[in-house]
C-alpha cells in the first residue's frame, strides 16, 4: 500500500493498513483512467482540514474564478459532507479524551493540541447563533432574506 500524508499535520497517521483516526480514502484504480494501480492508494486527511479549503478552490477554478466566493458557491457546497466530516472529528476527539490515561505526555497533548480546537469550536459556537426553535423535522426555522417567516 502506498500512503499519501497531508504535510505538516498535527497528529501522527497510521501507516500499516487502512485504519487511521482521519479516515482515510483508500483508491484501487486512477479515477482518471480507471487503470489498475499496482498497490492500493491510501489517501489520508488533515486534521486541520485543509482539504475542505482545496476543495473550495477547485469549485472556484473550475467557475474560472480563484478571487471571489459568492453565495451561490456557498449554496452548491456539500455541506452534508461537511457535516458528517466535523461530527466524526469531534467524536474522535471525544473518545480520544476520554480514553488516554493522565500522563505527563496526554497533559500536554491536551494542552497543545485538543484544547485549542475546542476553543476554536466554542468561538464558532459563539459567533453562529440559533435564536429561533427547531421545528418537528430537527432544521432551524428561519426568516428568508426579506426577514419574512418561512423555510429555506
Amino acid at each position: 500500500m502506498i500512503h499519501v500524508l497531508p504535510v505538516g499535520d498535527i497528529r501522527e497517521h497510521e501507516t500499516e493498513g487502512t485504519m487511521c483516526w482521519c479516515g482515510p480514502h483508500v483508491e484501487w484504480n486512477d479515477p482518471e483512467t480507471g487503470e489498475a494501480y499496482a498497490e492500493a492508494l491510501v489517501i489520508h486527511h488533515a486534521a486541520d482540514h485543509r482539504e475542505a479549503v482545496e476543495e473550495a478552490e477547485q469549485i472556484l477554478r473550475e467557475r474560472g474564478t480563484t478571487k471571489k466566493t459568492d453565495i451561490e458557491t456557498l449554496r452548491n457546497a456539500d455541506w452534508d459532507k461537511v457535516e458528517r466530516d466535523v461530527v466524526t472529528r469531534i467524536r474522535v476527539l471525544k473518545d480520544t479524551c476520554q480514553h488516554l490515561a493522565p500522563t505527563d505526555l496526554n497533559d500536554e497533548l491536551a494542552e497543545e493540541m485538543f484544547l485549542p480546537m475546542l476553543r476554536l469550536l466554542g468561538e464558532f459556537c459563539t459567533r453562529i447563533r440559533i435564536d429561533e426553535s427547531l421545528d418537528e423535522q430537527g432544521d432551524v426555522s428561519r426568516g428568508d432574506a426579506d426577514g419574512a417567516e418561512g423555510g429555506a
